[in-house]
């Protein structure tokens, strides 16, 4: 199992990043969800979620998550007609891929490039 961090940026609230941790939360291959919080604002009462840290259980799993990602970015856009967020992805290692135009055909890819340590963005 392999622990990953899912930065999203551009949505305006953080709504739409906690429906995508309700889902991973029942997701069985996307174990420990859990919802990563922007630093507090002086006078600020709570925190934003910005992230989500999850440990996924092997390749066909993390394929399955990339691939839910994208999904929620299409709907997300659909919705706003803006493209969508980013979310970048960043593995144990370190190396980080942002998804902006990605399809859920490319999620093994990117998975292959953040096991193997590129540093890039698709």
């Amino acid at each position: 199992m392999t622990e990953f961090q899912f930065l999203v940026e551009g949505v305006e609230d953080d709504t739409d990043l906690r429906d995508l941790h309700r889902w991973f939360a029942k997701d069985p291959d996307a174990r420990g969800a859990r919802l990563i919080e922007a630093p507090l604002e002086p006078g600020q009462m709570g925190g934003t979620a910005e992230a989500i840290g999850l440990v996924i259980n092997g390749v066909a799993a993390m394929g399955g998550v990339l691939a839910a990602i994208a999904a929620w970015r299409s709907m997300l856009d659909q919705r706003r007609r803006d493209g969508g967020p980013k979310v970048t992805v960043t593995g144990p290692n370190g190396s980080s891929i942002t998804m902006e135009n990605t399809t859920p055909e490319q999620a093994a890819a990117i998975y292959q490039a953040l096991e193997g340590g590129d540093d890039h963005a698709r």
